[in-house]
């Protein structure tokens, strides 16, 4: 049997580290470069040179590397946002939807009610609930990964479209906000419903960490009010991306002790992002339904296939570009071919 040219092989590397050079220098040149996006690059370049099993899991989680580069590329819009955020609209939706639960005219419901009641018992949990959503659903992506690995199963049957449902629906999700910046509440508590260009600010408008503040005041350090001040985007308040991503996690659980903790989880999520006044009600319903719509394409449609088919190519490239030889018996990495017909027939009608 023949073994791989050297030739084309050296000629493969080089093509895609000349391709890599310049998506990062045209990054660059648009958002500099940090230390944190570095370290994710270094990541991603050990986990696709280290073997083929963790070679795997950097194709499984590419998506997520991808929506963390685009998310940091929403403070460039920051300034646009100033002259049309907030949306006096949501405010009064939420009025009109919730408003009934207070006593006064014109008051927001949930909002307002917690903005005045409020108890450090809550606070506590709430800071470090509030700040899992992320790893959360890049921890439960992992183990769907671990669990396809170790039961000999092709790891694109369920990991490639969790990922890249995530980052379809933080996609759309920051396409809202770039179009429809929308105010938090804590911005509108602070302002009214005036825009940012109108306040005559010496500086740029900075985040809130809102009732995140009462964990710095206990803790004894601006540890939030920190974290918020370096926020990439201040007005992406609807769809609530921090509501979508536990939803989008429960979503995908399937043993009953798991679905039940995971939507509990994402129900506490959504309680907190009210609670500590950085949503509004409707913004947490316009991410639940954002998440669950993008779970039905992904699962009803041939969109999950697609995805599949990407990571699917996407490894086999890697594979001759590494050099590696596919192995049939190889535990949790079947034939990407393989994997890719399952996955159109399992959503064919």
């Amino acid at each position: 049997m023949k073994g791989p040219r050297i030739g084309g092989i050296f000629d493969k590397r080089f093509a895609a580290l000349c391709l890599l050079v310049v998506l990062l220098v045209f990054y660059g040149w648009m958002n500099p470069l940090r230390v944190e996006h570095w370290g994710l690059i270094l990541l991603f370049l050990v986990l696709l040179g280290a073997s083929r099993v963790t070679r795997s899991l950097a194709v499984a989680v590419w998506p997520a590397a991808i929506f963390g580069f685009s998310y940091d590329l929403m403070r460039l819009l920051l300034n646009r946002s100033y002259d049309m955020a907030p949306s006096a609209a949501i405010y009064r939706l939420e009025a009109w939807l919730f408003g009934w639960m207070s006593p006064s005219t014109g008051a927001l419901g949930p909002v307002d009610f917690f903005a005045q009641h409020n108890s450090l018992i809550l606070d506590l949990p709430g800071g470090l609930w509030y700040s899992t959503h992320i790893p959360s659903v890049i921890i439960f992506g992992v183990y769907l990964w671990w669990r396809s690995y170790r039961e000999n199963e092709a790891p694109a049957l369920r990991v490639d479209k969790y990922f890249w449902g995530f980052l379809i629906f933080n996609g759309v999700g920051m396409a809202c906000w770039a179009l429809f910046p929308v105010a938090p509440p804590w911005y509108v508590e602070a302002h009214g419903l005036v825009a940012p260009a109108t306040l005559n600010l010496e500086g740029p408008l900075l985040g809130s960490p809102a009732g995140l503040a009462r964990v710095d005041v206990w803790l004894g350090t601006p540890h939030f009010e920190g974290l918020y001040k370096q926020s990439t985007y201040v007005f992406g308040a609807m769809p609530s991306l921090h509501a979508a991503a536990p939803i989008w996690v429960a979503l995908w659980t399937r043993k009953k002790i798991f679905r039940l903790l995971a939507w509990g989880y994402a129900l506490a999520m959504c309680f907190f992002a009210v609670y500590l006044t950085h949503h509004y009600v409707v913004d947490v319903l316009a991410g639940g339904m954002l998440a669950g719509s993008v779970y039905l394409l992904l699962e009803r449609t041939r969109l999950g296939a697609w995805a599949v088919a990407i990571n699917a190519r996407l490894r086999d490239w890697l594979d001759a570009l590494f050099g590696s030889q596919v192995v049939a018996s190889e535990p949790g990495l079947g034939e990407a071919a393989g994997a890719m017909q399952a996955e159109t027939r399992a959503v064919e009608p």
